[in-house]
């Protein structure tokens, strides 16, 4: 399936999202923090970055910007507690409250079989 690298500081929902995209056959990297995304891509590759609603706005931008710049091809997920979401740039939006399981299993899925389109398109 799909190589994600989910991004947040709540050690507890990291550890469940972990399991459940784990459970549906994706390879999961988790980081806090940006310095830990960096390393994250210069050792491999991603097909989904995942960015927790609990990161600041900010950080939310310069963790975006930081996957788009060194890992070529990756698609975003932003989860959010408000009604409007902090990263307008990000491919997909969930809102926490609004997010289940099975949806956020099928937006990841969704996300990863898009992006290996584009990249087979770009490729020809």
């Amino acid at each position: 399936m799909a190589s994600v690298i989910h991004v947040g500081t709540n050690e507890a929902v990291l550890a469940t999202r972990k399991t459940i995209l784990q459970k549906a056959g994706h390879n999961v990297v988790l980081a806090r923090d940006l310095r830990q995304v960096m390393s994250a891509c210069d050792a491999g590759s991603f097909d989904v970055g995942i960015i927790g609603q609990a990161l600041p706005a900010m950080e939310k931008l310069r963790v975006t910007d930081t996957l788009r710049r060194l890992c070529s091809g990756i698609r975003i997920l932003e989860f959010h507690d408000a009604i409007k979401p902090d990263v307008d740039t990000a491919d997909a939006h969930l809102r926490v409250a609004d997010t289940n399981p099975g949806n956020f299993l099928d937006t990841v899925t969704e996300l990863a079989l898009v992006g290996r389109k584009k990249g087979k398109a770009s490729e020809k």
